[in-house]
């Protein structure tokens, strides 16, 4: 689904300026504005959030080349692909602070969760952004007009909820924020990417993991690892094909006394995330990924049902954020997955069941490992082209066409 043709086109939200009274002076430099940002707030500086900071604001303002020379048109919707734990909201707050200082525009920021709301006021407050924002419920009837519309874990609400939003609101811009674009990037302009997995964990900025791989995966074979292994495992996600499989699961856990859930609907579902952030829920089974922002950084393992590539990547997310608690995650697959983590994410140990029981450990050679799954975000991106995407890193901002390069 794509959005109601009044929102669709770059043209209308230009128009949008004469009759709002906004837009961005013909001084406004991109680059200056995001340094200025970025150094007043209370943050750790990191060079791919400064870029997607930057390249947004470029493509907003019109101020960004195409591979001719020649400005391409201003984006009104633009859509920031990073993985979970990179510090999305960061990267969200930052931009639209810097589009309330040069314009006073009101913005409103949109979740699904409202513990999602309260965090990115929370994080407002904390990283000194004193950025003027209203929060939105994705469930809002009527709220109140606003010319940016910030829409956080955009896949959460799907097409059909982005375009409610902007009939009922008219934002001159819309910022998505996503670690997965695919789902709703239609909706969108542009789509910015930078470091990925591999490269985050190299830097320090996400937590290395070990990878598990069982002989089968059902319902029976991860709840006896579960409650014969508590302290291995810790606090755990784990993910099913089908309904029936998941609350088999669940019920052979709840029988051993072992705190689970089984991710329902609704205000349910609500509360089963509260409760596995706050750790009185050790076990959360679902059937997809759960695409809501999971603020649970003691999450140690991942179960992750045999999927392709694209779904065991949105399984897997949440649990390579840092933590102190837990400074090597964990994520479990088996011999039967489609595309097992390590040939995406290197691992730094994997363990496969032994012939006796148990576990046999294999150390990764790391030279190899950059050999054969290199975490250069530029390298990877010429293999998965995508028109109307672009890749950040290196101080280059490239289009999916490897020969479509620009530099800041």
């Amino acid at each position: 689904m794509v959005l109601d043709s009044a929102f669709s086109t770059v043209s209308h939200c230009q128009n949008q300026v004469t009759s709002c009274g906004l837009g961005l002076a013909d001084n406004f430099a991109p680059a200056a504005a995001a340094a200025e940002v970025l150094a007043a707030a209370r943050l750790q500086p990191r060079a791919y959030q400064r870029r997607m900071v930057v390249a947004a604001l470029q493509m907003i303002a019109g101020r960004q080349r195409a591979p001719d020379g020649h400005l391409a048109p201003a984006a009104g919707r633009v859509l920031v692909e990073s993985p979970v734990g990179s510090g999305k909201t960061v990267i969200g707050l930052a931009i639209a602070s810097a589009l309330q200082r040069a314009t006073g525009c009101r913005v409103g920021w949109a979740a699904m969760r409202r513990n999602s709301l309260a965090r990115v006021a929370a994080e407002n407050a904390f990283r000194v952004f004193n950025l003027d924002l209203q929060s939105i419920s994705m469930f809002d009837k009527s709220p109140a007009d606003v010319d940016l519309l910030v829409v956080d874990e955009v896949a959460c609400g799907g097409t059909a909820q982005i375009e409610r939003l902007h009939r009922q609101l008219h934002p001159r811009w819309t910022l998505g924020l996503a670690a997965n674009s695919d789902p709703i990037k239609a909706c969108f302009d542009r789509v910015i990417r930078d470091a990925g997995v591999s490269q985050l964990i190299a830097d320090g900025h996400l937590s290395p993991y070990r990878h598990y791989t069982l002989d089968e995966y059902t319902p029976a074979v991860v709840a006896k690892l579960l409650m014969e292994e508590p302290d291995r495992w810790g606090q755990s996600l784990a993910f099913f094909q089908r309904r029936q499989q998941g609350l088999a699961c669940a019920g052979l856990l709840q029988e051993q006394g072992i705190a689970c859930e089984m991710l329902g609907t609704g205000a349910h579902r609500e509360r089963q995330l509260d409760a596995f952030e706050r750790g009185s829920v050790r076990v959360l089974i679902s059937t997809a990924a759960v695409p809501e922002s999971i603020d649970c950084p003691d999450l140690k393992t991942v179960f992750c049902r045999p999927a392709g590539r694209s779904s065991m990547l949105d399984m897997a997310g949440p649990v390579f954020c840092k933590s102190v608690g837990q400074p090597i995650k964990q994520v479990v697959q088996c011999r039967q997955a489609a595309w097992p983590m390590w040939k995406s994410i290197p691992a730094d140990e994997q363990f496969f069941v032994g012939g006796q029981g148990g576990w046999r450990s294999v150390a990764v050679n790391r030279q190899l490992a950059n050999i054969v799954a290199p975490s250069d975000p530029l390298r990877l991106a010429s293999e998965f082209p995508r028109q109307e995407d672009f890749f950040l890193g290196r101080e280059r901002l490239r289009c999916a066409n490897a020969s479509r390069s620009v530099r800041f």
